[in-house]
């Protein structure tokens, strides 16, 4: 019997890309399914803290192995800004409201930090980050978008930004070398 292992989102893209990441290296092994849970988000610069915290909640909750990810977006020369709080940052704030607070800087450089954490309901976990690096557009205006810095972004090798990228681009963007360790994890919690 396949063992179910629960990714807590109500994001519906976001469980897409973890359940393609973890399909690949789980290999049949484990199946991810989607639990739909808001989970409280302790306030902390630590996107790996932040993460831990609520897988730890929902494994307890729901008795179950449990993965959660947290996303942080850092611009370099805002030392670090938006960092754990993009998601608010993406609500509050348009594109151009960004790019006024980088007119004068001349380093561009910025990343995603992912982090995923993997919580049993006995009481270990794990946690694991990728990073995607890339830098901030150069012009002065940019249109409004849902997701204000995904409308800003260029991720390392690339020539678009994310808002700008097919479907297809994006995934490619967004593979993941954490999903290995997470299932590694869970395979030793499982002996």
């Amino acid at each position: 019997m396949t063992k179910l292992i629960y990714f807590v989102t109500t994001n519906d893209y976001k469980f897409h890309l973890a359940k393609t990441a973890f399909d690949h290296v789980a290999k049949g092994e484990y199946k991810l399914v989607q639990a739909k849970i808001e989970t409280p988000e302790i306030q902390s610069v630590d996107s790996a803290e932040i993460a831990l915290y609520s897988a730890k909640w929902t494994s307890e909750r729901l008795g179950k192995t449990t993965v959660v990810s947290d996303v942080a977006f850092e611009i370099m020369s805002l030392n670090g800004f938006p960092g754990p709080f993009v998601k608010y940052i993406n609500s509050w704030l348009q594109p151009n409201n960004i790019l006024s607070m980088l007119s004068n800087e001349t380093n561009r450089e910025a990343r995603y930090i992912d982090t995923l954490a993997c919580a049993s309901p006995t009481g270990e976990s794990l946690a694991v980050a990728d990073v995607t690096s890339g830098h901030i557009v150069s012009s002065s205006h940019t249109p409004d978008y849902k997701w204000t810095v995904d409308a800003l972004f260029i991720p390392e090798g690339h020539t678009k930004t994310l808002s700008d990228m097919s479907d297809e681009e994006r995934d490619k963007v967004w593979q993941s070398n954490s999903w290995l360790k997470v299932v590694e994890f869970i395979r030793e919690i499982d002996e």
